[in-house]
């Protein structure tokens, strides 16, 4: 089996989130069909991921790279 991978999954958000945040609530509402699709399959494939949602500002984008 392949070495799981790290992955940031960054997508844009209608707020601004503390980091760490899961996005669990919002991913509940059909118009987040798509992020949590890749968030799901990404973890079926027991890669490490991390959820980013950037709303107006990159310093958080840059903060976590």
């Amino acid at each position: 089996m392949k070495k799981p991978l790290k992955v940031l999954l960054v997508f844009d958000a209608p707020f601004e989130a503390e980091r760490g945040y899961g996005f669990q609530e919002e991913f509940k509402d059909p118009d987040w069909n798509t992020e949590r699709d890749v968030f799901e399959a990404l973890c079926e494939l027991k890669h490490d991921v991390r959820l980013l949602g950037i709303s107006e500002r990159i310093e958080p984008l840059l903060e976590e790279v």
